[in-house]
Order: structure tokens, then sequence, then C-alpha cells
């Protein structure tokens, strides 16, 4: 969903209370509760405001909230400024700005998902990059020789069977080694 369709269903909202004989109430327009756009209509006794608000963020998701109110106006705010929260929320939607995209908004299933998807390659990258650590030590291999030997069906192993030497990380912290011998990995124990 882009801004785009957001503009389009706030002016719904708008254009549907207009229809059902709501008109612009000009006097509760003055302040700034740093609202993106708010229109305050009056049919009779009754007074709505719908306003969109881009100050929020769920800091669960990591993502920044944009959020559509209709709200009743109490009677008693009638002639003095109207303040958002203090209206009796009739209808609400948020949609959640995915990443660095300006113009690219989400419900909040989507941004669910897409945090799992974010985190997932996150997780991935970070072992792949930090934990999976493989590293060459073919230099030690004749220290080696006799293990392998000493593995069923090696025993006549040369020090030009070993292919590799190698230690590996999949924590970080403990490393597991490992010789390549044959086409055959062993660990070493």
């Amino acid at each position: 969903m882009k801004r785009t369709d957001i503009d389009k269903k706030f002016t719904f909202e708008v254009v549907s209370y207009i229809a059902m004989g709501y008109t612009i109430h000009t006097n509760s327009m003055n302040g700034s509760q740093g609202e993106t756009a708010k229109v305050d209509l009056v049919k009779g006794n009754d007074r709505i405001r719908i306003y969109l608000d881009d100050c929020g963020s769920d800091y669960d998701l990591g993502y920044n909230v944009t959020t559509l109110v209709v709200g009743r106006v109490p009677e008693e705010d009638w002639e003095r400024t109207v303040w958002n929260n203090h209206l009796e929320v009739i209808y609400t939607e948020k949609w959640y700005q995915l990443g660095h995209r300006k113009d690219y908004y989400v419900t909040r299933k989507e941004a669910e998902d897409a945090r799992e998807k974010r985190d997932a390659r996150w997780e991935t990258y970070r072992r792949d990059r930090f934990y999976n650590k493989s590293v060459n030590l073919t230099q030690y291999a004749p220290a080696v020789v006799d293990f392998v030997r000493r593995q069923k069906n090696c025993k006549r192993v040369k020090l030009g069977d070993i292919s590799k030497v190698y230690k590996e990380s999949r924590d970080g912290k403990k490393y597991t080694y490992y010789v390549v011998a044959k086409n055959h990995t062993f660990k070493l124990a």
C-alpha cells in the first residue's frame, strides 16, 4: 500500500461522513497535536474528528506507524480546542511503514511477517558471518596422519592423501577440528 492509498482511505472516510450530512467545523482546527491531516465535521449536535497521525512507532516490530482515527467529540469540548486524546474513538486503522521506503505501508499482519523474514535473514547473515568460521590448518597435516590411520579403511593413508585440515565453529566459542583424506571427512575427537 502506498501513501496515496492511505490518502484515498482518509478522503473516503471524510466523504462518507459528509455524505451523511456532516459539515466541516473550522472553529476547532487551531492548535497542533502532531497529526498529519485532520478534518472536524459537525451534524447538528454531533461533532466528528477524522485525523491521520504519523507520530507513532511500534517498538516491538520496529516500524513507524500511521494511524487513521475517527472519533466523536465529547459535548464538553464542543466550543473549545478539540484534543485527540479526548475523543470517543469510533474507528481506527493502522499501517506500518516498512524500512526506509517512505511510501510503502502494510497491515500489522504483513508487518509481523516482514519482521520474521528480516530477523531470519539477519540470523542467517550473523551465523554465516560471525559464527560459522572455518580456519584452514592444512600445514598441520603431519600431526594428524596417525589419527587418520587409526580410522576404519584408512590404514594406508599417506601425508599426500590429506587434502585439508581445518577447524570450524558454529557458535563462535567452541571449535571442532576436521581432516579431509581420500574424500572422507573425519572429526578429530
